[in-house]
C-alpha cells in the first residue's frame, strides 16, 4: 500500500512540476504562488482533521455498525472494481447535493480563480465531517472498511489529476466514459452554460445519463462569480458558512 502511495505521490509531483514549468514558459497564467501555497495548507488541514475523525469517530463507529451486517463482502479485484463504480455513482449524487443545500461546505473547493493540479488540494475542512458520516452506513451492508477506503481514495486520487489545463482533449472513447480534465474544467467554470455540470468523479457517463453533461466549447471562467477571491486559508474555509444564513443566496 505504501509503495502504491509513493508511486502516486511521485507521479503527481512530477506532473505538477511539468505543469508549473510549462506555465512559466508560456506566460504564467495557470499558477499563482500564493494561491497554490494556500491550496497546500488547505489540504494539510483537511488531512489532519480527517485523520482525527478517522481514528476517534469513523473507525470505531464503522467497527460497531459492521457487527450488524449479515456477511462481509470479500475484498477481491472484482469487488474493488464494483465498489469503485458503485461509489462513483453515489458520489455523483452527493456532489449534486453539495452544489445545492450543502453548497457552503463545497464552496471552498470552487473558490480559486486559478485551475491547476494544486486546485484539487483545496478541500473543505467542515465537509470532512460529512464525508466521515457518509461512509458509516456502508458497514451495515457488509462493506469492509478496507474496501470502502480503497474505492473512495481511488476516486479522490483520480479526481486530483483532472484539475489541469495540460491536456486539451483525450481520445473520444476516453472522453465518452471517463471524467477528463476537459470535463472537470467545465465543472469549475462560472460560465452560465457550465454551472452545475459534470459532477462525476471517475465516470462522466452519470452526467450523460442524468442530463448534467456539458462539453468544453468556450473558454472557462474559473472561480465563483459573486465571491471575493482570497488566498487566506482560514477565510477560504470560514467565509462560505455565512451562506447558510436565510438572507444569503449564492448560486454555485
Amino acid at each position: 500500500m505504501w509503495a502504491v502511495a509513493g508511486i502516486v505521490i511521485l507521479f503527481y509531483l512530477s506532473l505538477l512540476t511539468f505543469e508549473f514549468i510549462s506555465d512559466r514558459r508560456f506566460g504564467g497564467q495557470y499558477y499563482n504562488v500564493y494561491d497554490s501555497a494556500s491550496n497546500l495548507i488547505n489540504m494539510i488541514g483537511y488531512l489532519l482533521l480527517f485523520k482525527i475523525l478517522y481514528i476517534y469517530v469513523f473507525e470505531p463507529a464503522y467497527s460497531v455498525c459492521a457487527r450488524f451486517a449479515a456477511q462481509q463482502v470479500p475484498v477481491t479485484c472484482g469487488s474493488v472494481i464494483v465498489a469503485i463504480i458503485s461509489m462513483d455513482f453515489l458520489l455523483y449524487w452527493a456532489h449534486r447535493l453539495a452544489h445545492g443545500m450543502l453548497w457552503p461546505l463545497h464552496h471552498p473547493h470552487h473558490s480559486s480563480r486559478m485551475f491547476n493540479l494544486t486546485t484539487g488540494l483545496r478541500q473543505s475542512w467542515i465537509h470532512t465531517i460529512v464525508v466521515a458520516l457518509y461512509g458509516v452506513p456502508f458497514s451495515f451492508v457488509g462493506i469492509p472498511l478496507e474496501l470502502l477506503l480503497i474505492s473512495s481514495q481511488a476516486i479522490f486520487i483520480y479526481s486530483l489529476f483532472t484539475h489541469t489545463r495540460l491536456f486539451p482533449r483525450l481520445p473520444s472513447v476516453v472522453e465518452y466514459i471517463f471524467v477528463t480534465p476537459s470535463h472537470h474544467r467545465v465543472h469549475h467554470g462560472s460560465n452560465p452554460a457550465y454551472i452545475d455540470r459534470n459532477f462525476g468523479g471517475c465516470f462522466i457517463v452519470w452526467d450523460r445519463i442524468f442530463g448534467t453533461f456539458a462539453e468544453e466549447n468556450e473558454a472557462v471562467a474559473y472561480g465563483i462569480e459573486d465571491s471575493c477571491p482570497t488566498t487566506n486559508p482560514l477565510r477560504i474555509q470560514i467565509s462560505p458558512l455565512k451562506l447558510f444564513s436565510p438572507q444569503s443566496s449564492t448560486d454555485p
